[in-house]
């Protein structure tokens, strides 16, 4: 409701998020406990529509938590602190002040899940989340935002998160809005190996979010410097110790695996279908999150995201998620107005932790097919893709829609490292910015066009 460079003024519903001053600092309050702001997250929103603020990302006013706080007349709670940005009046502002604390519903190591009209106002964690289970329907739940109450946030994490699961995931007819993180993240786990301990067993490093394997399990050996997979594996028993857990195969593994490995379970990998959901600007970050190697089918959504539509990642460093993919099918879909905040580097992102070397390096993921969408953007960037082999993009319909002001890099489509690519027959509006490719670490035979109007080609330049 108000500000200056040094305070901002915030009307707080004392009622519905209870709250006290103590020793100049503002602290949410509950029973036997209370927090102070936290130092992720803090999003804006516009005060009309609710969606998450143009070209801003985490905590874009500064370090509100370090803010001392005052009571003010009116109910007031005036936070001194530098602004790196001015809301306009009657934003709304999402102080989160805790984080991962349980999941809305939490399914684990079950099997023929099915979950259908459910509505989920908040979580203190995740709304959905899976962990190795086994064919799973969600149809009809929404985790959105409670209306009623002039909510703009909904789970605390992710809306939906499947970690380790196999059979079938189908996701059909949700909605998400006001979630702390991505709408639908589906992936593995690599596990890092420590040490070589035998000429069957191997040390894996401690995760707590280690999937595991079981008798008869496959893994992959994954080759971290190409992350390449390689040697197919077959897992005798696991067993916890102090430092991890030692994993015992039925083949001899000498000169096989070393330390710095990753292994990969074969089996906890889902074919997956998301189809009729409907994905809004109102919550953080991105919308779908997929990385697995079984049959991944998106096709009929309405996308509206603030980060990238659609990201498909592998991750060596941070995460050690898993799962390069080998027959994804993006189709029907309806973009529009995505990647306004920079999560992610278009409305499609493909970028596994693995960058290329040169033109050679052999790709991560492999068979993308982008087909009969229709993306009605206000900037160029359409398609970022890193180390993909056998990459389609075609037949779309790519409308100009002038929504917002551009700020992304100048190029509609940007490849590095990719192979066999096809790009062609897209239907574009005249007035629609670049059509363009920017290739990098590519030979010119590794793209293909066809149809009337081809892309301009040229090295990326940044």
């Amino acid at each position: 409701v108000g500000y200056s460079d040094t305070f901002l003024d915030l009307k707080i519903d004392k009622n519905e998020y209870p709250y006290e001053i103590k020793n100049d600092t503002l602290y949410f309050t509950g029973e036997e406990w209370r927090s102070k702001i936290g130092t992720n997250y803090n999003n804006i929103f516009n005060a009309g529509n609710k969606d998450l603020v143009y070209e801003t990302t985490d905590n874009p006013l500064g370090e509100i938590w370090n803010a001392t706080a005052e009571l003010r007349e009116n109910g007031l709670v005036r936070l001194h602190f530098p602004l790196e940005r001015k809301p306009e009046r009657g934003t709304l502002i999402a102080l989160y002040h805790d984080y991962y604390i349980t999941d809305g519903i939490q399914l684990m190591r079950s099997s023929r899940l099915w979950l259908e009209q459910i509505n989920i106002y908040h979580a203190l964690s995740v709304g959905v989340g899976a962990s190795e289970c086994e064919d799973i329907t969600l149809k009809q739940v929404n985790i959105i935002a409670n209306e009623k109450k002039n909510r703009v946030f909904s789970t605390v994490a992710d809306a939906t998160h499947f970690n380790g699961c196999k059979g079938r995931i189908v996701i059909d007819s949700c909605k998400v809005t006001g979630a702390g993180d991505d709408f639908i993240n589906i992936h593995g786990m690599y596990a890092p190996v420590v040490k070589v301990l035998s000429d069957h067993e191997v040390l894996l490093a401690p995760n707590d979010r280690y999937i595991g394997f079981e008798k008869g399990d496959k893994a992959w050996r994954v080759d971290t410097a190409t992350m390449q997979r390689r040697q197919i594996l077959s897992v005798a028993k696991q067993e916890d110790v102090s430092k991890g857990y030692r994993l015992t195969f039925t083949e001899n593994i000498t000169n096989i695996l070393k330390r710095g490995d990753l292994l990969e379970n074969i089996d906890k990998n889902p074919d997956v279908e998301i189809t009729n959901c409907q994905v809004m600007k109102r919550h953080r970050a991105r919308g779908i999150l997929v990385t697995s190697p079984g049959k991944v089918r998106i096709s009929n959504n309405y996308f509206n995201t603030a980060g990238s539509a659609i990201l498909i990642e592998g991750d060596r460093t941070v995460y050690y998620e898993s799962g390069a993919v080998r027959d994804v099918a993006i189709e029907n879909n309806v973009f529009e107005n995505c990647y306004t905040s920079e999560w992610g580097e278009g409305v499609i992102t493909i970028t596994p932790s693995i960058t290329p070397k040169d033109s050679v390096s052999p790709a991560y993921h492999h068979n993308i097919r982008i087909t009969g969408n229709t993306f009605k953007h206000y900037d160029y960037a359409l398609l970022y893709a890193r180390s993909v082999d056998t990459l389609v993009f075609s037949s779309n319909k790519i409308i100009y829609t002038n929504t917002y002001p551009p700020f992304s890099r100048k190029v509609n489509v940007y490849l590095d490292g990719c192979r066999h690519v096809t790009i062609g027959d897209n239907i574009c509006d005249a007035a629609f910015p670049g059509r363009n490719v920017w290739i990098k670490r590519m030979k010119e035979t590794d793209l293909g066009q066809f149809g009337s109007s081809p892309l301009k080609v040229s090295p990326a330049e940044d």
